[in-house]
């Protein structure tokens, strides 16, 4: 098997130091995207343990509360109909 040798492949070179600096600000966005995925996640666990409904009955509200989610609210800031809020909640404890 031929050996990967194409640049974009393999960096034939060092990323500088400027370039591999993280900023404040970009750390802040980081972790806020991270914290928002935790959430989506968590939302989803829920669904897919919820017992008295399918994902298909839950699958409108869900999508309703990830861009809610993805607009910036947090799970305890959502209003919930079908899902089982502290469901939600406890899977935000176990991951």
């Amino acid at each position: 098997m031929p050996e990967v040798r194409h640049g974009a492949v393999r960096a034939e070179e060092a990323v500088s130091g400027k370039r591999a600096k993280v900023s404040g600000a970009s750390q802040k966005v980081t972790n806020d995207i991270v914290a928002r995925l935790k959430n989506i996640r968590a939302l989803w666990f829920a669904v897919h343990n919820q017992p008295n409904a399918t994902i298909s009955e839950l699958s409108s509200e869900f999508y309703h509360k990830v861009g809610e989610l993805l607009e910036g609210k947090t799970l305890e800031d959502l209003t919930y109909h079908s899902i089982d809020r502290n469901r939600v909640l406890q899977h935000v404890e176990d991951s």
